[in-house]
Protein backbone atom coordinates (compact mmCIF):
# COMPACT_ATOMS: atom_id res chain seq x y z
CA UNK A 1 0.00 0.00 0.00
CA UNK A 2 2.79 2.29 0.59
CA UNK A 3 3.86 2.01 -2.68
CA UNK A 4 0.35 2.91 -4.56
CA UNK A 5 0.62 6.16 -2.55
CA UNK A 6 3.77 7.15 -3.38
CA UNK A 7 3.28 6.77 -6.77
CA UNK A 8 -0.09 8.79 -6.53
CA UNK A 9 1.56 11.68 -4.65
CA UNK A 10 4.41 11.22 -7.73
CA UNK A 11 1.49 11.84 -10.37
CA UNK A 12 -0.09 14.99 -8.17
CA UNK A 13 3.77 16.53 -8.02
CA UNK A 14 3.76 16.13 -11.89
CA UNK A 15 -0.09 17.29 -13.09
CA UNK A 16 0.13 20.22 -10.51
CA UNK A 17 2.79 22.18 -12.29
CA UNK A 18 1.64 21.67 -15.99
CA UNK A 19 -1.76 22.81 -14.85
CA UNK A 20 -0.18 25.94 -13.36
CA UNK A 21 1.93 26.50 -16.76
CA UNK A 22 -1.33 25.91 -18.45
CA UNK A 23 -3.66 28.43 -16.72
CA UNK A 24 -0.42 30.90 -16.42
CA UNK A 25 0.31 30.79 -20.41
CA UNK A 26 -3.76 31.04 -21.61
CA UNK A 27 -3.79 34.05 -19.28
CA UNK A 28 -0.86 35.28 -20.70
CA UNK A 29 -2.06 35.19 -24.16
CA UNK A 30 -5.51 36.48 -23.21
CA UNK A 31 -3.59 39.72 -22.15
CA UNK A 32 -1.63 40.07 -25.07
CA UNK A 33 -4.75 39.09 -27.65
CA UNK A 34 -6.54 42.07 -25.37
CA UNK A 35 -3.57 44.61 -25.69
CA UNK A 36 -3.25 43.45 -29.34
CA UNK A 37 -7.12 44.47 -29.87
CA UNK A 38 -6.47 47.88 -27.62
CA UNK A 39 -3.11 48.89 -29.89
CA UNK A 40 -4.93 48.24 -33.34
CA UNK A 41 -7.90 50.52 -31.91
CA UNK A 42 -5.60 53.35 -31.04
CA UNK A 43 -3.36 52.93 -34.60
CA UNK A 44 -6.48 53.21 -35.98
CA UNK A 45 -7.74 56.18 -34.55
CA UNK A 46 -4.65 58.14 -35.05
CA UNK A 47 -4.94 57.37 -38.89
CA UNK A 48 -8.08 58.66 -38.96
CA UNK A 49 -7.37 61.80 -37.76
CA UNK A 50 -3.80 62.21 -39.00
CA UNK A 51 -4.82 64.95 -41.51
CA UNK A 52 -6.65 66.81 -39.31
CA UNK A 53 -4.17 66.66 -36.78
CA UNK A 54 -1.13 67.16 -39.35
CA UNK A 55 -3.46 70.26 -40.59
CA UNK A 56 -3.85 72.41 -37.42
CA UNK A 57 -0.45 72.16 -36.76
CA UNK A 58 0.58 72.86 -39.96
CA UNK A 59 -1.64 76.05 -39.13
CA UNK A 60 -0.48 76.94 -36.17
CA UNK A 61 3.03 77.03 -37.12
CA UNK A 62 2.22 79.47 -40.01
CA UNK A 63 0.25 81.41 -37.71
CA UNK A 64 3.63 81.49 -35.14
CA UNK A 65 5.80 82.28 -37.71
CA UNK A 66 4.12 85.01 -39.26
CA UNK A 67 2.77 86.89 -36.40
CA UNK A 68 3.73 90.29 -36.67
CA UNK A 69 2.17 93.43 -36.26
CA UNK A 70 -1.56 93.09 -38.92
CA UNK A 71 0.38 89.99 -40.34
CA UNK A 72 -2.21 87.02 -39.60
CA UNK A 73 -5.46 87.53 -41.06
CA UNK A 74 -8.77 85.39 -41.83
CA UNK A 75 -10.87 85.77 -44.57
CA UNK A 76 -11.97 84.41 -47.84
CA UNK A 77 -9.84 83.32 -50.81
CA UNK A 78 -11.33 81.62 -53.72
CA UNK A 79 -14.91 81.07 -52.29
CA UNK A 80 -14.02 79.87 -49.43
CA UNK A 81 -12.73 80.32 -45.68
CA UNK A 82 -8.84 81.31 -45.62
CA UNK A 83 -5.84 82.27 -43.61
CA UNK A 84 -4.11 85.24 -45.08
CA UNK A 85 -0.44 86.08 -44.00
CA UNK A 86 1.05 89.05 -44.85
CA UNK A 87 4.97 89.48 -45.70
CA UNK A 88 7.08 92.07 -45.77
CA UNK A 89 10.78 91.62 -47.37
CA UNK A 90 13.72 92.48 -45.58
CA UNK A 91 14.84 95.70 -47.30
CA UNK A 92 10.83 96.84 -46.91
CA UNK A 93 9.89 97.42 -50.39
CA UNK A 94 8.11 94.35 -51.45
CA UNK A 95 4.82 92.95 -50.05
CA UNK A 96 3.99 89.26 -50.46
CA UNK A 97 0.58 87.34 -48.73
CA UNK A 98 0.67 83.64 -48.54
CA UNK A 99 -3.14 82.58 -48.76
CA UNK A 100 -3.68 78.95 -46.89
CA UNK A 101 -7.08 77.54 -48.09
CA UNK A 102 -9.18 74.37 -49.01
CA UNK A 103 -10.02 73.43 -52.70
CA UNK A 104 -10.88 70.79 -54.62
CA UNK A 105 -10.65 68.27 -51.41
CA UNK A 106 -7.06 69.87 -50.51
CA UNK A 107 -5.58 72.34 -48.08
CA UNK A 108 -3.75 74.52 -50.36
CA UNK A 109 -0.81 77.03 -50.48
CA UNK A 110 -0.82 80.06 -52.49
CA UNK A 111 2.33 82.77 -52.23
CA UNK A 112 1.77 85.85 -54.28
CA UNK A 113 2.64 89.52 -54.36
CA UNK A 114 0.02 91.58 -52.44
CA UNK A 115 -2.13 93.06 -55.17
CA UNK A 116 -1.84 90.38 -57.58
CA UNK A 117 -4.92 88.58 -59.32
CA UNK A 118 -4.16 84.94 -58.82
CA UNK A 119 -5.97 82.14 -59.34
CA UNK A 120 -7.08 79.66 -56.46
CA UNK A 121 -6.43 76.47 -58.24
CA UNK A 122 -2.45 77.71 -58.64
CA UNK A 123 -2.05 76.87 -55.10
CA UNK A 124 -0.15 73.77 -54.09
CA UNK A 125 -2.14 71.49 -52.49
CA UNK A 126 -0.72 70.83 -49.30
CA UNK A 127 -2.91 67.23 -47.68
CA UNK A 128 -6.57 66.18 -48.44
CA UNK A 129 -9.23 67.61 -46.52
CA UNK A 130 -12.55 68.41 -47.35
CA UNK A 131 -13.17 71.80 -45.67
CA UNK A 132 -11.13 74.15 -43.89
CA UNK A 133 -13.03 77.06 -41.71
CA UNK A 134 -10.80 80.18 -40.14
CA UNK A 135 -12.49 82.43 -38.01
CA UNK A 136 -12.04 85.15 -35.37
CA UNK A 137 -12.68 83.88 -32.05
CA UNK A 138 -11.27 86.65 -29.89
CA UNK A 139 -9.71 89.82 -29.86
CA UNK A 140 -6.41 87.79 -30.43
CA UNK A 141 -7.68 84.62 -31.07
CA UNK A 142 -8.20 82.12 -34.09
CA UNK A 143 -10.19 79.20 -34.21
CA UNK A 144 -9.13 76.83 -37.36
CA UNK A 145 -11.23 73.80 -38.27
CA UNK A 146 -9.94 71.42 -40.27
CA UNK A 147 -12.46 68.74 -41.60
CA UNK A 148 -11.24 65.20 -43.88
CA UNK A 149 -12.80 62.52 -46.26
CA UNK A 150 -14.39 61.00 -43.49
CA UNK A 151 -16.31 64.16 -42.15
CA UNK A 152 -13.63 63.85 -38.98
CA UNK A 153 -13.62 67.67 -37.95
CA UNK A 154 -11.13 69.32 -35.37
CA UNK A 155 -10.84 72.45 -34.39
CA UNK A 156 -8.26 74.46 -32.31
CA UNK A 157 -7.08 77.97 -31.18
CA UNK A 158 -4.34 80.00 -31.85
CA UNK A 159 -3.37 83.16 -29.93
CA UNK A 160 -1.95 85.93 -32.17
CA UNK A 161 0.48 87.68 -30.00
CA UNK A 162 1.15 90.95 -31.85
CA UNK A 163 -2.06 92.23 -32.20
CA UNK A 164 -3.00 94.50 -34.76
Amino acid sequence: MLHSSTNRKHSIDFLFPIILFLVFAIAAISVILFAARVYQREVDSARKNYNTRISLEYLTEKVHRSDSMGAVKVGSFGGSDALILEDITSDGQARYVTYIYCLDGALRELYAGLNEDVDPSAGTSIIPLEAFRAEQAGEHLLRLSCTDADGLTQSTLVAVRSGK
